[in-house]
């Protein structure tokens, strides 16, 4: 299991199209274009990639940690009406597995919320409401 951490450097956000949506008159020079479109990297959070259609990101100044904005906004540890005996924490899957409140299958290399007392798992749409 991947345990999900706050990161300890300050993050910038980073617009992959800032002159949106007047873009078409903006990149004079096509090269700059192209190379904000064919940006991909992985986001350090949730692992998927990071790509010019997400356009916002989080980026560290001191190190090479990104993140998609809206991870940025997911919670590190739940207090979750579903389980209200323990403190739920930010995981990455290793593996498949199931959701215990909506019963949907939380896929290999996904976000959840966990309990390791208990060994529930929660999806990030459950953990939402």
């Amino acid at each position: 299991m991947v345990v999900i951490q706050q990161h300890e450097h300050s993050l910038t956000l980073i617009d992959l199209n800032p002159k949106y949506p007047h873009d078409e008159h903006v990149y004079d020079d096509e090269k700059d274009l192209i190379s904000h479109q064919v940006f991909q990297r992985p986001c350090n959070r949730c692992d998927q990639k990071i790509t010019f259609f997400h356009r916002y990101h989080y980026k560290c100044n001191q190190c090479d940690y990104l993140l998609h904005k809206s991870c940025s906004k997911l919670p590190i540890t739940l207090e979750h009406a579903s389980h209200p005996t323990h403190t739920l924490s930010l995981f990455q899957n290793e593996s498949q597995q199931k959701c215990d409140v909506c019963e949907c299958n939380i896929l290999k290399k996904q976000l959840r919320y966990y309990c390791s007392p208990c060994t529930l798992n929660i999806c990030l749409n459950c953990g939402k409401n």
